[in-house]
């Protein structure tokens, strides 16, 4: 059963219950979002919860502003396209405009496929375990685990370059 910060949240028709069959509107994806109702697997797969989350949580906008000042202009490369559409339908929920234009993404599946890994197995590897596909050995984290799996995708990138297979021209020539 979700966990919610305001507690246990059961099924049909109580506040933070998953809207019904028959669609989803931007209010009632508003209300559900804003009790932080966070689904068991959500929990068990990333560790967050709402104790963590109320304790180290920032607003959207702030988290979205901090990131694009660390990049300072750069492009955030990411293992797929999820923060793209992450960020575009949390900023939609939350009635904000994104500061990070979507043209500022990118994703590193292409890099790879530039290096020479094989379709077929970029289409099978997790971003948890790019490092190791090229033969980088990491800490055991947990998949999902954000830091790791970004850890995962700069050390498989890092090596890319080391190796000769990338070159910092390829970061920005990759479309």
């Amino acid at each position: 059963m979700p966990t919610s910060v305001r507690g246990t949240v059961r099924r049909g028709g109580e506040p933070g219950a998953a809207p019904p069959a028959g669609g989803c509107d931007r209010d009632r994806a508003c209300r559900h979002l804003r009790l932080r109702v966070i689904p068991d697997l959500f929990v068990e797969l990333t560790g967050i919860t709402p104790a963590r989350i109320a304790a180290e949580g920032v607003p959207l906008a702030a988290a979205i502003a901090r990131l694009d000042r660390f990049a300072d202009g750069a492009k955030l490369w990411s293992w797929g396209k999820d923060e793209l559409n992450l960020m575009a339908i949390g900023c939609w929920v939350a009635g904000i405009v994104p500061a990070i234009p979507p043209a500022r993404f990118e994703n590193a599946c292409k890099l790879c496929l530039a290096a020479g890994m094989p379709y077929e197995d970029l289409q099978r590897t997790r971003s948890s375990d790019l490092a190791r596909f090229f033969g980088v050995e990491t800490d055991a984290a947990q998949a999902h685990d954000g830091l790791a799996d970004a850890r995962s995708v700069a050390l498989a990138l890092q090596t890319l370059l080391r190796d000769g297979r990338l070159t910092p021209d390829d970061f920005h020539r990759v479309r």
